[in-house]
């Protein structure tokens, strides 16, 4: 929404994920919204000031957060050097800039998120199997678990499911790397096997 209407200030807090535009002016209405700088993260256009509650990133993992948060400021190095007359390195512009961090951002939900077709159960409907997706117990179980809780986890499993039913359509970037990572996976477990197969060479 680029600019929501001073009457329709409340949706601030709807429980989904949303991009909205807030005049200047209604901002101090917008603050005095109970619990809204716990849930919102607020971008101030006009001094590049970001506000948002740190917490919320604890339980993001920690390897994953450092490598993302080092591809980002990289590319943000190189989008804000200045080049020597003579520099042979390509500048980068804004367009490959947004591409980089596309990219870096895909990797990092990959990083999470590209296993999850591990955990449907083909002889369930493809249904979700929640209990061991969010163990604790594993590499980014802690973070899943809290993601659990929100509202756009379940979305995210039922549309899984869906794709899942619909055979994996290559409907965008993420899935289609997540195909490569399961084909990739089909792939290495089948040299294993044949090399397990192959009898042992006599000395």
């Amino acid at each position: 929404v680029p600019i929501i209407p001073q009457k329709f200030l409340d949706y601030c807090t709807a429980p989904m994920p949303f991009i909205v535009g807030v005049h200047t002016s209604l901002m101090p209405q917008v603050e005095r919204i109970p619990g809204i700088e716990d849930e919102v993260v607020m971008v101030n256009l006009d001094t590049n000031e970001v506000s948002l509650d740190m917490d919320t990133l604890k339980d993001l993992p920690a390897e994953e957060e450092a490598k993302l948060n080092a591809q980002v400021t990289r590319l943000f190095a190189e989008l804000t050097a200045v080049r020597g007359r003579f520099s042979r390195k390509k500048h980068m512009t804004a367009v490959m800039f947004n591409a980089s961090i596309e990219e870096a951002f895909n990797q990092f939900m990959l990083s999470i998120f590209g296993q999850y077709r591990r955990f449907l159960d083909p002889t369930n409907n493809w249904e979700f199997d929640i209990e061991a997706y969010t163990d604790p117990s594993t590499k980014h179980g802690p973070f899943l678990n809290a993601f659990r809780e929100s509202q756009m986890f379940e979305a995210w499993c039922n549309e899984r499911s869906e794709l899942a039913r619909r055979k994996f359509p290559s409907a965008n970037k993420f899935e289609s790397q997540v195909s490569t990572i399961v084909r990739k996976g089909g792939e290495a477990k089948r040299r294993e096997k044949s090399q397990e197969s192959r009898p042992e060479e006599l000395p």
